[in-house]
């Protein structure tokens, strides 16, 4: 995903570029390898990712962009997660895992706060409505759930 910053984009298309150009490896070069043997490069690849460093490689590069895609960091997430110390924002619940990084439905997304997957399935459900949820809590009064 690109920087929403046009300079900053152009930068690191300047840096990744000169970085080819010093290390005498150009994309091209690169990429006329893949295409020209396939086998080898599909190997060569299934290879790393057995490797410990390439499962990890994969997982955080994937949690990169998954965050990324919420319009999150992983700065960011880290940043939230100690300041809600571990606790869902909604129920206050400490979560087992991973938290959801919730964020508003706009594009592009804005991030919320950190939730456990009941709250945010929840609130998925509600379609992020207030309205509806108050008329879901006035419900459940109404049926003596407090």
């Amino acid at each position: 995903m690109p920087y929403k910053d046009p300079e900053k984009e152009r930068e690191r298309t300047r840096l990744k570029s000169h970085r080819d150009v010093l290390t005498g490896k150009s994309r091209e070069r690169k990429r006329k390898w893949r295409v020209g043997h396939p086998a080898e490069y599909k190997a060569s690849q299934a290879a790393y990712r057995k490797t410990e460093s390439g499962k990890e490689s994969v997982r955080r590069n994937n949690r990169k962009q998954t965050l990324r895609r919420w319009g999150w960091t992983v700065e960011m997430y880290d940043s939230v997660f100690a300041s809600q110390s571990g606790l869902c924002a909604i129920c206050r619940k400490p979560v087992e895992g991973t938290m959801q990084a919730d964020h508003e439905h706009i594009s592009p997304p804005k991030p919320r706060g950190l939730l456990c997957n009941q709250c945010n399935l929840g609130l998925g459900q509600f379609s992020d409505d207030p309205k509806t949820l108050e008329e879901a809590a006035s419900y459940l009064r109404r049926h003596g759930k407090v």
